[in-house]
């Protein structure tokens, strides 16, 4: 995340590139009529949030949902423990899903919460042993199962 000074780097974080070059940031969990729009503004080259640092638009590791040759990635920094990286997921599930392969989505990890270090040792390896597919499968699984309301106070006594 080159570019993106430490105390503006939070979770979930994403940047959309154009194969036109165009690139547009993410910041946060936007709902998908937001985050269509930002992928509309790239796809005509004129965008109101340009991301401006460097981005590997493919690096080892990276774990791509859709069409590898989508003219829009999202490059997605996400932590398992983030109700608001759970809250994205979603809302990226739907976006490459209705996309008609136009729209492709590469998960890389930022793990940042207590708690997501495990998870993303145990995600990266499903993902050797039983590959990408295997991998989102996991990763729908771990965001299903993340609980970001805190228990009642009566449940702990």
């Amino acid at each position: 995340m080159k570019g993106v000074p430490a105390e503006q780097r939070g979770t979930p974080y994403s940047v959309i590139v154009g194969k036109n070059g165009v690139k547009a940031e993410v910041r946060g969990a936007l709902p998908a009529t937001e985050v269509q729009k930002l992928i509309d503004e790239v796809n005509a080259g004129k965008v109101t949030t340009a991301y401006t640092g460097e981005i590997a638009v493919t690096e080892p590791g990276d774990h791509l949902l859709g069409n590898p040759d989508a003219p829009i990635v999202v490059i997605e920094y996400s932590d398992y423990e983030c109700p608001y990286c759970k809250a994205f997921h979603a809302t990226m599930d739907q976006i490459v899903k209705g996309s008609n392969g136009n729209v492709a989505w590469i998960y890389r990890h930022w793990p940042i919460h207590q708690g997501s270090l495990e998870k993303l040792i145990a995600a990266e390896c499903v993902a050797t042993l039983k590959g990408n597919d295997a991998f989102w499968k996991y990763t729908d699984l771990l965001f299903g199962l993340l609980n970001p309301a805190p228990a009642p106070v009566s449940d702990k006594l």
